[in-house]
């Protein structure tokens, strides 16, 4: 048994369409379908090509034939429509919909002009709806349930374009095996297909002729194209916090990340706090610059007044909120191409051109990679190197979608000039490189070092 239970295409916009028309076919049923089904006050709502009403093309859109075949159609409708409402609009999709309902029972009536058997069921217009999934979406995975009784049972994706070529498959050899005597209108789904997949293949070139209509959505980088600059989404940022109350905790970091600069730097924090040289080292070699945190107004002053008698420049900064890096949301998903970033955090979908970022992070802890993205001192997103997390690559030129990795993503990265900085952890996620000290042993060690990568990107303006 193989039962598809989702997919891995997170949409930009809420499907009210969508679910409207799944709670319309519910009613539907509940109202009229529940009671004998050969009852007149039924069949008059259905479809009889041998007796035809224009109305009934529409209305037996809407009716089932049982709980498991509305079930069926519902769950069918629910994991393909509403990417394909989010790629046409609400009115489109509406649109759309009736007309590949129109074309599966144009189908059907054409191949039975004189049945007097009552036809009805959302499966042609869902059909058309599949059509223009594999059409838009075709290395999309469709997350399917397979059970094979005591056997076997798991969850597997599998790319749209093969889940539903196998679907569309069958249909035709049932159809060319019961010959419409099977008591389902297995030409009818195929009418519905054919139909869903000319609309969309339509839609798609007139999309690739006039791109600003399909993209209106999207937001657009109106800066100067000349213009770089680090913090384009944090203006109202001012740098660190200097603060001069003497009940806060201070952290003193070093500016610039020089080896020769690591025994000054031990002998002079041993001096003033009688840490062992083993501490400050261990320290200095999980964070890279953090000198000594969480100390006192004057234990800072003292350090970096030593410190800047050594040459070693470095910075006092308060040791709390108001400087640490905001909380990474884990991303469900995300998507590319040459413009923006479409990040999946939850039930939203957080579209990011390649512009707003002013920070890539990449590290590992506990044997997982990731790469964090900042976009300003309250938004930030993780995406971790898992199967969990799908990853794609989209060509807008070709409007072909190629699943990727985080690797992929980490490439995609380094292709765009700009201004963002990134720590030298994206090159290894890119190349495939020894991780050495970015593979933090513990999660607190990473947030020491990102503490101060983060402060320095701040206070700088410059790539680390």
């Amino acid at each position: 048994m193989f039962i598809p239970i989702g997919d891995d295409n997170p949409t930009e916009r809420t499907p009210y369409v969508n679910y409207g028309l799944i709670v319309a076919n519910v009613l539907a049923f509940l109202l009229f379908c529940l009671g004998p089904l050969d009852d007149p006050g039924f069949i008059r709502w259905t479809m009889v090509p041998a007796d035809l009403h224009w109305p009934t093309l529409f209305t037996s859109l809407f009716l089932h034939a049982g709980w498991m075949h509305l079930i069926g159609n519902m769950v069918f409708l629910w994991i393909f429509g509403d990417n394909v409402e989010d790629k046409l609009g609400h009115v489109g999709y509406v649109v759309f919909y009736l007309v590949c309902g129109l074309g599966a029972d144009a189908a059907h009536i054409l191949s039975n002009p004189g049945s007097e058997l009552p036809t009805l069921g959302a499966s042609g217009a869902i059909s058309g709806v599949m059509g223009a999934y594999i059409v838009y979406f075709p290395r999309h995975h469709v997350k399917t349930f397979i059970w094979l009784g005591i056997f076997y049972a798991d969850v597997v994706r599998i790319p749209a374009f093969i889940w539903i070529g196998i679907w569309i498959a069958q249909q035709v050899l049932l159809n060319a095996i019961e010959r419409g005597g099977g008591g389902v209108a297995y030409l009818a789904h195929i009418g519905g297909f054919v139909a869903g997949a000319a609309i969309a293949a339509l839609t798609r070139l007139l999309m690739d002729h006039w791109p600003s209509s399909s993209r209106a959505k999207e937001p657009q980088d109106r800066r100067d194209p000349g213009t770089r600059r680090l913090f384009s989404t944090v203006q109202e940022d001012t740098g660190i916090d200097y603060v001069d109350d003497g009940e806060d905790r201070y952290a003193v970091m070093r500016l610039v990340d020089e080896p020769q600069h690591v025994g000054p730097i031990i002998r002079v924090v041993g001096s003033v706090t009688g840490e062992t040289p083993f501490d400050v080292t261990h320290r200095l070699e999980t964070t890279r610059g953090m000198v000594l945190r969480e100390t006192s107004r004057e234990v800072a002053l003292r350090i970096q007044g030593e410190l800047h008698t050594l040459g070693i420049p470095s910075a006092i900064i308060l040791h709390n909120r108001s400087n640490f890096p905001p909380e990474r949301t884990e991303a469900r998903g995300a998507s590319w191409d040459n413009r923006v970033i479409r990040i999946r955090a939850g039930d939203q979908i957080v579209v990011v051109p390649w512009n707003a970022p002013f920070l890539y992070v990449a590290g590992r802890t506990g044997g997982r990679a990731f790469i964090d993205i900042f976009l300003n001192r309250r938004s930030a997103y993780r995406i971790a190197d898992a199967r969990s997390v799908p990853l794609t690559a989209v060509d807008p030129a070709t409007r072909t979608e190629v699943s990727s990795d985080l690797a992929g993503f980490a490439r995609a990265i380094r292709q765009r000039p700009g201004s963002a900085a990134a720590n030298e952890g994206i090159s290894v996620v890119a190349e495939g490189g020894d991780w050495r000290w970015l593979d933090f042993r513990e999660p607190s060690d990473y947030d020491d070092y990102l503490f101060w990568l983060y402060n320095l990107v701040l206070a700088q303006g410059t790539r680390p």
